[in-house]
């Protein structure tokens, strides 16, 4: 697909998801960030309300990937500063793991952002096909992926919380 691909943002994302001691997945991140999600996404389609009008969670998750963007700019202004820093050797403070920190936290608010945009748009299609007022079992499911979707987004804003927290630790502080 060339320059259109995507996917090299859900590359770094996932690949993000290791253990910073040995390098390997994660696999409770993995847990936390994909089967969990679905799992819930399916309790709720099964059992849960059908969602029938979907315009809050739109515009909630719109506003926070516009708002990832402005912090996706100051992560790369961050990511340059460092790297020029290093060069120079004017941090010593700061090691290579840090330095991945920061890289780790920049993939994950990409993913949040792409990710965002994307159950939005499945939103905005199923409200445009009138999906969730069709007849039950189908907007069940529907219900299940909005669920699902949903729960990822903020699994994922957990995530780059808790990285944010560690890299304000890192640089304000000079917290180790």
């Amino acid at each position: 697909m060339g320059m259109s691909s995507v996917s090299v943002i859900a590359e770094n994302y996932f690949r993000s998801l290791s253990n910073q001691r040995t390098g390997k997945i994660n696999k409770r991140a993995i847990c936390a960030q994909i089967a969990v999600p679905v799992a819930v996404g399916v309790i709720f389609g099964l059992f849960g309300p059908i969602i029938e009008n979907c315009s809050n969670a739109i515009v909630g998750i719109s506003i926070i990937a516009a708002l990832l963007c402005a912090m996706a700019t100051l992560l790369f202004q961050t990511r340059s500063d460092l790297r020029i820093s290093q060069k120079k050797g004017e941090e010593p403070f700061v090691t290579s793991k840090d330095v991945e920190l920061v890289d780790q936290l920049f993939s994950a608010v990409m993913w949040a952002i792409l990710f965002g945009l994307i159950t939005v748009f499945v939103m905005v299609l199923f409200d445009w096909l009138a999906i969730m007022q069709s007849d039950i079992p189908l907007a069940q499911v529907f219900t299940g992926v909005i669920i699902a979707c949903a729960s990822h987004f903020v699994f994922v804003i957990g995530l780059i919380l808790k990285r944010l927290n560690r890299v304000y630790d890192l640089f304000a502080k000079q917290k180790r």
